[in-house]
């Protein structure tokens, strides 16, 4: 009787072991597989996009934005932006037909371009397009 007592705990043991051991094991798996987060969405520059385009549409249908673009008024462009836009967001605008500068656009930030197409102020067909980069 003493052999079968001394059986059943060393077989109690072993099972002790094996349980503990696939424990660890499960343990360590998770502990690989969530080790990283997972990235945040950059929701922010959807925003910032969608309000530059909300902003641009707006001074369509507002204001004079088909003239000032076939005077290539920038100035007056930028200006009715920074009353448009939140103050926390920064922008560079260009007034152009194919190629639009960069210049002063910030490089050290995530920057969003949005383009704007205009074909036409009155009778004068313009093809011209203004391209608004912003960034936080």
């Amino acid at each position: 009787m003493k052999t079968g007592k001394k059986r059943r705990r060393q077989k109690g043991f072993v099972y002790t072991l094996e349980v503990l051991l696939s424990v660890g094991i499960i343990f360590l798996t998770l502990v690989y597989l969530f080790r990283f987060s997972p990235p945040t969405p950059q929701h922010d520059l959807t925003i910032i996009k969608r309000s530059g385009m909300e902003a641009l549409e707006f001074m369509d249908q507002r204001y004079d934005l088909r003239k000032w673009v076939s005077e290539f008024n920038e100035a007056q462009v930028e200006s009715t932006l920074n009353t448009l836009l939140p103050n926390n967001i920064k922008f560079e605008s260009e007034i152009c037909s194919n190629e639009c500068s960069a210049a002063g656009v910030n490089t050290k930030k995530s920057v969003v371009a949005v383009d704007y197409y205009v074909t036409a102020y009155r009778d004068q067909h313009l093809g011209m397009k203004i391209r608004l980069w912003l960034w936080k």
